[in-house]
């Protein structure tokens, strides 16, 4: 079972397949990033990527992929959880007490180390974590995250917060560098100098700035940042500092 289709959580599945001839699951709207990874590529690059970027590391080897809700029917012990935000349809898995939650929420060490954590819908990704948060950390003892340690729930139940905490945070800078109006280029290096990062390789720089956009598409969302053309450049527009004072209500999960 993948829980999504990044290529630290498929990159073995051609591997599996040639030694086991296993039959590999996931979500729908996962399945077609799995069987054909190079579309991930294209989408963190914004074209056809350049054959630098077709590394392991980014682009795994697809393999095909049948509908997790068939697994679920043959095992009806599994429970599926659905957590997008990081990934369009990420998806854990419940057995018995214990949840296997995928990236919805991620540990202390490498929220320090990235400060952005990588989500491509990250509005979706917070209401993830309001829901562990709220309802379904409740049906579980044990939390088992993709990256990090085995759980109690309160351990996990303290590990979203923090997760739902950084979000608003980035997004506070994100909404105050946003408050005129700048190319969209030069609002991400202020976001990038405010927050004292560096992205020091060409995909760190992709990953860093794709999950920056998705806070701005978040903000263009609820209209308190306007995506326009301006002299050939694409430009993002705030509403103004005054604004800011808006979003308290934010710190609460």
């Amino acid at each position: 079972m993948n829980t999504h289709s990044h290529a630290d959580h498929i990159g073995g599945n051609r591997v599996v397949m040639e030694r086991t001839g296993a039959t590999f699951y996931s979500s729908i709207l996962e399945r077609p990033l799995i069987e054909l990874p190079l579309v991930e590529v294209v989408y963190l690059y914004g074209a056809y990527p350049p054959e630098l970027l077709r590394t392991h590391l980014v682009e795994a080897e697809g393999v095909p992929v049948d509908d997790i809700s068939e697994l679920v029917r043959e095992y009806p012990l599994l429970r599926v959880v659905e957590l997008p935000g990081h990934s369009v349809g990420m998806v854990g898995l419940g057995i018995g007490r214990v949840l296997l939650s995928a990236d919805a929420f991620f540990p202390e060490e490498v929220l320090a180390k990235y400060v952005i954590p990588y989500h491509l819908n990250v509005q979706e990704a917070l209401g993830t974590l309001r829901r562990l948060s709220n309802e379904v950390l409740k049906n579980y003892d044990v939390v088992v995250p993709s990256h990090g340690r085995v759980l109690s729930r309160a351990e996990a139940q303290r590990l979203v917060e923090l997760n739902a905490n950084t979000i608003l945070k980035v997004r506070e800078y994100v909404l105050r560098n946003a408050s005129g109006s700048l190319p969209l280029v030069e609002l991400l290096k202020l976001i990038l100098r405010d927050l004292n990062l560096v992205p020091q390789t060409v995909i760190n720089h992709l990953l860093t700035t794709s999950a920056l956009k998705s806070y701005i598409a978040w903000l263009a969302n609820e209209g308190l940042v306007e995506l326009l053309v301006s002299g050939g450049e694409l430009y993002a527009r705030g509403p103004g500092r005054a604004l800011e004072s808006l979003f308290s209500g934010y710190h609460q999960l």
